[in-house]
């Protein structure tokens, strides 16, 4: 089955904040590199490229094994919470 071979060939890959800036650096620091051949480099779309160079600040200020930055929603009630935390 020809379908079930292509999903099987591409997987989703998670990068890490470290990983995110050192691709960005690269792309910046090598002459002539271009977001485009960035991506085909290291198998990304050029639209994650773009992405994570608009969130450079948050990838800086996150630890460097975070895979994603804004994880889980805000609770429902932070005082509460940040009670039962005290106690």
């Amino acid at each position: 089955n020809i379908f079930a071979t292509r999903l099987q060939q591409k997987k989703t890959r998670q990068w890490t904040a470290r990983e995110k800036l050192f691709i960005i650096s690269y792309l910046e620091n090598v002459p002539g590199a271009s977001v485009r051949g960035t991506a085909d480099k290291f198998q990304i779309q050029p639209k994650q490229i773009r992405d994570w160079r608009n969130k450079r600040q948050e990838l800086l200020l996150a630890q460097p094994h975070v895979k994603r930055l804004n994880s889980g929603s805000r609770p429902n009630f932070p005082e509460l919470e940040a009670e039962l935390a005290e106690w």
